[in-house]
């Protein structure tokens, strides 16, 4: 036994080991996910299928050759993907490790290089995927092709989640705003990691720190910081000089900005109405239109057809184009509303869904909840609402000609005395709505937290009591079920 228990720690620290060092690769999840797979020998191949009494034949159906198809075979030994591996210089470790458990052959091949490591589980993804397209009727790309995907894949992948960033030196200097009436430009250059190029670009601000012109251009040259300095020293660079160009085009008339941000609001003289915008003839004054307005406005304004004044107003139903009403239109109408109505429900069913799961009570007790508020418990008119052939008066205290979940747990006179000595006998009754999730929601808005903690309690405690009635069970006393609850 001691054997035993020391085979199964060594055993338990090498697989630690392995699947730390698993989660710490550089690698996508995705492919950390295919070697957990591999590992537990998960993934669909021929023998693993067999092994689960599935009829399959056994043997590998991209060589033809192999007797047993099993994961070793598939990623590693099979004769078709031979030379790829001999290509990425892994042949001599996988031919010199003859194990063909998956997690003992990959955690022995941990002796390479980080990086080749890396390397083997990306081109072992790949070929699961070949195989797979090769099952379903694609033909198999050139080894070639295959590495050099995965090399670039792999790369890629790294320079984004791991490529060290540049520590920025703060500054001291903060930007200000220009004198009244002027206007101040910035430019600034951004210099692309991998694409080798820069990206130079230039702002214009009012007295007020508002944007109200840019311009932008991209250039293929060095990525080196020390040159793309240099370009906006260098009165030959034809790339700045065409940036200083558009500069200058947006400059032209900074009174009328072509573009304002969301929040800025372009000028516009105060108590302009659209009828001072025409003429006499109903004709639209195309003049002051274009001195009060920027030209693309202006064009806009202009382009909307004009009418004549003599126009009488008459009344128009705007959910149809012609402006008359029609059956059609007025459910179009009536169904726009009720999007509105349950858009408003739904947020309202949200906020109250997130007190529910949030209370401190047993998951039981919120289970109970969500199902009054659903109206799914049993009681005699949610069952005569499903034609199931019940009494519909209440049992308990035999008055009551309907007996609803808002009777039963609530309002029967059972159970009055109970609500009174819990305190909140005067909150049912100046709340009459009988729906349990709004009678329940708008409880809970007007009662502490903790009170409604014991609130939810109590109707459980109610329904409990209830069924043991209906069994045979004698009712306890009121101060009993309160001191339980």
């Amino acid at each position: 036994m001691i054997c035993k228990d020391d085979a199964e720690s060594s055993n338990m620290t090498d697989t630690k080991s392995w699947w730390n060092y698993v989660w710490k690769m550089k690698v996508p999840l995705k492919v950390k996910h295919f070697i957990w797979r591999v590992s537990h020998s998960w993934l669909p191949v021929n023998f693993e299928l067999s092994r689960r009494n599935i009829p399959v034949m056994k043997f590998c159906q991209m060589c033809g050759i192999c007797d047993i198809e099993d994961i070793s075979h598939s990623l590693w030994r099979c004769p078709s993907i031979s030379h790829m591996w001999k290509l990425a210089g892994l042949k001599a470790y996988i031919t010199n490790n003859p194990d063909r458990h998956p997690l003992n052959f990959m955690n022995r091949l941990m002796e390479i290089y980080e990086e080749d490591f890396n390397f083997f589980a990306i081109v072992s993804w790949q070929i699961w995927s070949i195989i797979n397209r090769y099952m379903h009727g694609y033909s198999v790309p050139r080894d070639d092709d295959v590495l050099e995907w995965c090399y670039s894949f792999l790369k890629d992948y790294q320079m984004a989640k791991y490529f060290e960033k540049r520590s920025v030196p703060k500054s001291n200097c903060r930007w200000r705003l220009p004198s009244v009436g002027e206007f101040k430009i910035n430019v600034n250059a951004a210099v692309g990691k991998t694409n080798g190029g820069t990206g130079l670009g230039a702002i214009i601000r009012d007295d007020k720190g508002c944007c109200v012109a840019s311009a932008s251009r991209f250039i293929k040259v060095s990525n080196d910081i020390a040159i793309i300095n240099k370009l906006f020293l260098d009165k030959n660079c034809s790339d700045v000089d065409c940036l200083i160009e558009d500069i200058r085009n947006l400059a032209v008339n900074l009174k009328w900005p072509k573009t304002f941000k969301v929040f800025d609001k372009p000028f516009i003289p105060a108590n302009l109405f659209v009828i001072y915008l025409k003429r006499s003839n109903g004709q639209w004054d195309e003049s002051f239109i274009k001195n009060i307005f920027n030209s693309e406005d202006a064009q806009t304004i202009l382009k909307i057809p004009w009418g004549s004044n003599e126009i009488k107003d008459k009344i128009i139903w705007h959910y149809s184009k012609n402006g008359e009403y029609s059956v059609k239109s007025g459910y179009k109408a009536a169904m726009i509303c009720k999007d509105d109505a349950e858009s408003s429900n739904m947020t309202y069913t949200k906020s109250w869904w997130n007190y529910v799961w949030k209370m401190i009570v047993p998951p039981k007790v919120k289970h109970f909840i969500w199902r009054v508020s659903h109206s799914w418990l049993p009681v005699n008119f949610e069952l005569s609402r499903r034609n199931i052939p019940v009494m519909k008066f209440c049992q308990m205290c035999g008055i009551c000609d309907i007996e609803d979940i808002s009777h039963s747990l609530w309002r029967c006179p059972s159970i009055s005395h109970m609500w009174k000595l819990v305190g909140l006998k005067a909150y049912i009754t100046n709340n009459p709505d009988r729906h349990p999730l709004n009678f329940m929601n708008r409880l809970r808005m007007e009662i502490y937290e903790e009170d409604f903690n014991l609130f939810a309690i109590v109707p459980w405690q109610i329904w409990s009591i209830i069924n043991r009635y209906m069994h045979g069970y004698s009712v306890p006393r009121d101060d009993d079920v309160l001191e339980w609850c």
